[in-house]
């Protein structure tokens, strides 16, 4: 089915470079999801980049290189840092046990997800939105 994974978020994963964040709202594909009136939206690039994966040997993961995610929640939606520091985890969360999804397609991505519901969304809501995403992505990709 899926391929041996980690379900870690490692550094490696993480999008910093503020040149790679600019290039993906300026060039990505852009897809909202709403649930119970909270949105995400999802901004995706597929990064054509040759970065090398060091990895140990030993490991039991297979040599790729992963999609790189970058989390936004304004502070104009959620006031309370609390509030936004939660909604980040959720988001973290459910991108880290459904990322196997995009092994399928050998592609790397760069992917942005924006929060801009109002309130504190539950965890079953954020799964969804992020699991639609990626059958999203993978239907555009495949047809590609």
């Amino acid at each position: 089915m899926f391929p041996l994974m980690r379900f870690s978020l490692s550094k490696k994963e993480r999008l910093c470079s503020d040149k790679e964040i600019s290039e993906l709202f300026a060039k990505g594909k852009r897809f909202s999801f709403t649930v119970k009136g909270n949105t995400l939206q999802c901004v995706y690039l597929v990064n054509m980049s040759d970065v090398a994966v060091s990895e140990p040997l030993s490991s039991p993961a297979p040599l790729f290189a992963p999609s790189r995610i970058f989390i936004s929640v304004p502070k104009r939606n959620l006031k309370r840092a609390v509030d936004r520091n939660r909604v980040k985890r959720l988001i973290r969360e459910g991108y880290r046990l459904q990322k196997n999804m995009l092994s399928l397609c050998n592609t790397r991505f760069n992917i942005a997800f924006v929060y801009q519901g109002s309130a504190n969304v539950p965890f079953g809501d954020v799964r969804s939105m992020i699991k639609s995403f990626f059958d999203k992505i993978l239907s555009n990709e495949t047809r590609s």
